[in-house]
């Protein structure tokens, strides 16, 4: 494994003589562990080196430029293919960020904006400007690359105190003494490895791989609060593609807090972009608020609230149909029609267990279920014991929720119902299980099966549309229908809207 340092083979892959360019202020390659991932690449990991000499050809110019821009040398351009595979969105487990990981913490003391509608850590060519400014300021505070490359794993403060320990300021020195943690230093001997591979391809037999085309574009600037799905019209690109020019977009709409956004486009299209720019404007408009998604809330949900289409709000968001949003996404929501006041859902009948539980310190709610909740989940929103909420439903912890169960909870009296959907106990008749209330209205269930309340689909029809129409949410829609996860209606189809 190239994460394992070993003694340096004696039958070197590659013409060590040819090996004339060195980056990073080396003077040699004479140190086992750096021969060592220099054989590495040139045979086991030959494929890897290669997929990275390739992808650099994207980002090359336009991060190359920006490393320059803040006087760093353009092999930092190597830090990115060693921290994120160039992967401008990439996502580490513990929450670092962008082709260059920044933590959030560290992102924002380099300058980079971090919120919910912008997260510049995902822009390759602000992150590579963050990134150069931070290691050009370790350059400069311990003396070498080499040890700034270590500092950027593992941290200013480490290689600082390896330094006073040993009383040594030499990279290769403080490995001697045991200062510098082994991944730190792996990591910087990957980074300084692939410089050098790169500086000399022709003596690894590299000089044949093939660039990815360079990563060029246009830059407009366009207004605030204004929605990807319109400004990608102007030149032919759904919301989801003009992002992947713009990452750092996260909520795939323009600032509202600038006076203009710097917007990339196409290379060669900005003469479009501006003839059809403010004709697309007049015809959709650019008017849209935000909205969360509470916990208990689908997208149909949130359209039926907005009176907007559940397809129109999947399309300016990027979504595909049938894919869950997690809750508490914040979605844009077309228009500046303020949400439908919520009627309280009066004459609601839930069946509760045999059991019946009372608490002095706590009220009781009503949750219903979507589909992909678990129990962990609902218990982690309503800060309740993931076995109380069990014990309180005849659940078994083991088994897997059914879209639309309708679960009892007791929580906190000061718990904040706006971020959730619930109802209140006060609009809710609860009906314990085999008691006499159950019984009946068992028997009136059964003679009121057959009739059922139907409803003919007509052209223009949509599922939101339909569910509204008759006070049903969308889900038992699907449910009682078998819709599927796509919600596909024909007209003319026959849908049971009550039961």
């Amino acid at each position: 494994s190239e994460e394992a340092t070993a003694t340096c083979p004696p039958d070197l892959a590659f013409d060590l003589a040819a090996v004339t360019q060195l980056p990073f202020g080396l003077t040699s390659v004479d140190d086992p562990d750096l021969l060592y991932f220099l054989q590495y690449y040139a045979t086991e990991g030959r494929r890897r080196m290669s997929n990275w000499l390739a992808r650099a050809g994207r980002y090359d110019e336009a991060v190359g430029a920006a490393i320059a821009a803040e006087g760093g040398p353009r092999e930092l351009l190597w830090v990115a293919a060693v921290e994120s595979n160039f992967e401008a969105t990439a996502r580490s487990r513990a929450g670092a960020v962008g082709m260059f990981q920044f933590m959030p913490q560290t992102g924002r003391s380099r300058g980079l904006r971090i919120d919910s509608v912008v997260d510049e850590r995902r822009d390759p060519v602000l992150a590579a400007r963050a990134a150069a400014h931070y290691l050009h300021d370790l350059d400069a505070a311990l003396g070498s690359w080499p040890l700034a490359l270590a500092a950027y794993n593992a941290g200013h403060g480490h290689v600082r105190s390896g330094i006073r320990d040993a009383s040594a300021t030499d990279f290769w020195e403080l490995d001697d003494y045991g200062e510098i943690y082994g991944s730190a230093r792996r990591y910087a001997l990957r980074v300084m490895t692939i410089a050098i591979i790169d500086a000399n391809r022709a003596a690894f037999d590299f000089d044949s791989v093939v660039p990815d085309d360079p990563w060029r574009f246009d830059v407009v600037d366009v207004a605030p609060n204004v929605r990807l799905s319109v400004l990608g019209q102007a030149v032919d690109l759904t919301a989801t593609e003009l992002q992947a020019l713009n990452p750092s977009l996260v909520a795939l709409r323009t600032p509202s807090d600038v006076e203009s956004y710097p917007l990339r486009i196409p290379a060669g299209s900005t003469a479009a972009f501006v003839d059809s720019y403010d004709r697309l404007r007049a015809r959709y408009g650019d008017t849209h608020r935000t909205a969360t998604l509470r916990f208990g809330e689908t997208v149909d949900d949130l359209a039926a609230r907005f009176g907007v289409p559940a397809r129109v709000i999947r399309a300016v968001n990027g979504l595909d149909p049938g894919v869950l949003v997690p809750y508490g996404s914040e979605l844009v929501v077309p228009g500046d029609t303020p949400p439908r006041a919520e009627q309280p859902a009066g004459g609601r009948t839930v069946v509760v267990p045999r059991t019946r539980f009372a608490f002095a310190d706590r009220v009781r709610l009503f949750y219903e279920t979507n589909v992909g909740d678990t129990i962990a989940d609902i218990s982690r929103n309503f800060n309740v014991d993931p076995d109380h909420v069990c014990a309180w439903n005849d659940l078994d912890p083991d088994a897997n929720l059914l879209d639309g169960m309708t679960l009892q909870l007791f929580v906190a009296p000061d718990f904040d119902t706006s971020t959730s959907v619930v109802l209140d106990e006060s609009t809710v008749t609860a009906v314990p299980l085999g008691s006499e209330a159950w019984v009946a209205m068992q028997a009136a269930a059964q003679e009121s099966a057959p009739q059922r309340r139907t409803y003919r689909v007509r052209r223009g029809d949509t599922p939101s549309a339909i569910a509204t129409r008759f006070g049903i949410r969308v889900s038992d829609l699907a449910r009682w229908n078998d819709l599927g996860d796509d919600l596909t209606i024909f007209a003319g189809e026959l849908l049971v809207v009550g039961r």
